[in-house]
């Protein structure tokens, strides 16, 4: 059943991209997003949203 097969290898893809995105967090490379890595992640994310929404 390819469904199946096509299931698994689509969650490894995600879970590959969610680890590739913790691992560009991690800014000291200690293996976990602390505080300031978080609100860094939170900041960029908020002026990209608000370019996103002036450009509209």
């Amino acid at each position: 059943n390819f469904s199946h097969l096509y299931k698994q290898i689509t969650t490894v893809c995600i879970l590959a991209k969610v680890d590739k995105i913790f691992k560009d967090l991690d800014a000291n490379s200690d293996g976990s997003v602390d505080f300031q890595e978080y609100v860094t992640l939170v900041a960029c994310l908020t002026m990209m949203c608000n370019d996103f929404f002036i450009k509209k």
